[in-house]
């Protein structure tokens, strides 16, 4: 019997490059008290002295290298693989 697998994904863009050009990408609705204003351009997530972590947007090449968010997928091939228990555990150490 075969298996079947289901597999959901979820991304999130703050930049692209277009013909070269790096943009930032972002939400902003103008019908909106200021809830659904995303975070824009390269990132870069720290964390403080107490553990808590916290994002920096609008940042240069250099400071987004500096990030601790690490690459998961690039150029069609899956460069850090995760199971549900990896994303679950990761999720309960932050709340």
């Amino acid at each position: 019997m075969a298996s079947c697998y289901r597999v959901f994904v979820a991304m999130k863009a703050t930049w692209c490059q277009v013909n070269g050009e790096g943009r930032e990408i972002f939400k902003d609705p103008k019908t909106d008290s200021g809830m659904k204003k995303s975070l824009k351009g390269l990132i870069r997530v720290c964390q403080d002295k107490l553990g808590n972590l916290f994002a920096v947007d609008c940042v240069s090449k250099e400071e987004e290298e500096k990030s601790l968010l690490q690459t998961v997928f690039k150029d069609g091939v899956i460069r850090k693989g995760y199971t549900l228990a990896d994303i679950r555990k990761n999720v309960n150490n932050t709340l």
